[in-house]
């Protein structure tokens, strides 16, 4: 499958509206006010606003980059500056620190993108594929020049399986992965372009995209020639499994065991209790 996406400006104006809110909120908190009554209040992350906008302990890797280098400078009852990030603009206040990890809270304010702009941006779409299927230009090249979609673009479009790393797609993994993109696959014919449709990124982020269909293999029995990648997958995962019990068992007879009775009755991968 590959693909070309573009996402909607949000207008500098609405932008700035939307630090001016969240730096209202330092201001206040600065003066005395509670971060965590604030962020339940008023921050648009939905599920830590319930816990007054705690993260609980995280590690760096856990978190977007610009989050993770202002949050793990921050003093213990610090307040951070506004923090941009692709999910929106933050303050962060230290909990706690203990090692490479933090607790900490966050008020996150994202900017609301107007209806105009969606608008724009889809008929937007519609004319480069207009050029596109004229002939005009190709369909690479309208992805290398105007596609949003970091991940794709310097890749002819090519959507990667983060189940696999590589670019196909069992039905099975891609209604998983994507089930908006799977659902317009099924009707499409090798080489074919979607009409353009609305979609939301992992991080929540609206946009719109146009799909083609490279190509579609039948079902059939696996083999080497069609199927070596899947092949070489599923016997590396097995000799993992294999390595993994042989290990398990080896250790069995040489560690003292104990599982917790609340726990006893539970279906484990490995048989903890026989020698």
């Amino acid at each position: 499958i590959e693909q070309l996406v573009l996402f909607p400006h949000i207008p500098e104006e609405v932008k700035l509206l939307s630090k001016e809110k969240l730096n209202e909120l330092r201001e206040r908190i600065v003066k005395g006010e509670n971060f965590a009554t604030l962020a339940a209040l008023y921050s648009e992350d939905v599920e830590t606003a319930k816990r007054g906008g705690e993260l609980g302990f995280v590690g760096r890797s856990e978190l977007v980059p610009e989050f993770t280098a202002v949050a793990f400078n921050l003093k213990e009852g610090e307040t951070s500056r506004i923090v941009e990030t692709e999910y929106g603009y933050h303050i962060i206040q230290m909990i706690e620190k203990r090692g490479e990890l933090i607790n900490v809270r966050h008020i996150l304010i994202s900017p609301k993108l107007p209806a105009s702009e969606a608008v724009k941006t889809k008929v937007r779409l519609d004319s480069i594929m207009t050029l596109v299927r004229m002939d005009t230009l190709t369909f690479a090249a309208a992805i290398e020049k105007y596609s949003d979609d970091t991940e794709t673009k310097n890749n002819s479009g090519l959507y990667i399986n983060p189940m696999t790393g590589n670019s196909r797609f069992t039905t099975e993994q891609l209604e998983k992965v994507d089930p908006l993109t799977a659902f317009y696959v099924k009707k499409m014919k090798v080489g074919q372009y979607s009409d353009p449709f609305e979609f939301y990124n992992e991080t929540g982020k609206k946009g719109y995209k146009v799909i083609r269909l490279k190509s579609r293999i039948p079902a059939h029995k696996a083999n080497l020639k069609d199927d070596y990648q899947r092949i070489q997958e599923l016997a590396l995962e097995e000799k993992k499994q294999k390595t993994m019990k042989n290990w398990v068992e080896k250790k069995k007879k040489i560690t003292f065991i104990q599982i917790d009775e609340s726990y006893a009755n539970c279906p484990f991968n490995f048989n903890w209790t026989s020698k």
